[in-house]
C-alpha cells in the first residue's frame, strides 16, 4: 500500500473488555506499535540505500574530481529519504578555518560557497577552534 504494509494485533485478556476506555487505550497501543514499525521500516530503508551507495562509491574508478562525482551521488540518493530537503556538503579546507561546500541536490544553492569560521552553525558540529 501507498502508506507501507499495515499490521494486525491481535490481544487476548483474561478479563472481559467492553468499556469505552478499554477500547481507546488499544487503540493508543496500536498505534504507538504502527509508528514505531514505520520509523524502523524507515530505518531499514536508509540502511539499505547507504549500502547501496557505498557500494557504487567503491565501484567508482579513481579520476579527478571522483569526489564531486560521489558526493553528487549520495546527494541524489539521499533525496529519496529526505525528499523536499536542502541537501549539500562541506569540506573542512585545511587549517581549519573555513568550509567549501562542494556539492548540494538540486533544492540547495551552497555549491561553491565557503563558510569562514564563527559564522553559522556548521563549526559547531566540528567543534571548538584548533
Amino acid at each position: 500500500p501507498r502508506d507501507g504494509a499495515r499490521f494486525g494485533l491481535v490481544l487476548e485478556s483474561t478479563s472481559a473488555i467492553d468499556s469505552a476506555a478499554d477500547f481507546a487505550f488499544m487503540d493508543q497501543v496500536a498505534r504507538a506499535i504502527e509508528a514505531n514499525i514505520r520509523f524502523f521500516r524507515k530505518k531499514e530503508l536508509r540502511d539499505s540505500i547507504r549500502e547501496h551507495a557505498c557500494k557504487q562509491i567503491l565501484s567508482l574508478p579513481e579520476e579527478k574530481g571522483i569526489i564531486s562525482s560521489i558526493l553528487d551521488k549520495i546527494l541524489k540518493i539521499s533525496n529519496a529519504c529526505l525528499p523536499g530537503c536542502c541537501s549539500y556538503v562541506g569540506l573542512l579546507q585545511p587549517g581549519g578555518n573555513q568550509i567549501a561546500y562542494v556539492s548540494c541536490n538540486s533544492r540547495s544553492q551552497m555549491r561553491g560557497k565557503r563558510l569562514n569560521r564563527g559564522a553559522g552553525v556548521s563549526f559547531r558540529c566540528i567543534g571548538p577552534d584548533r
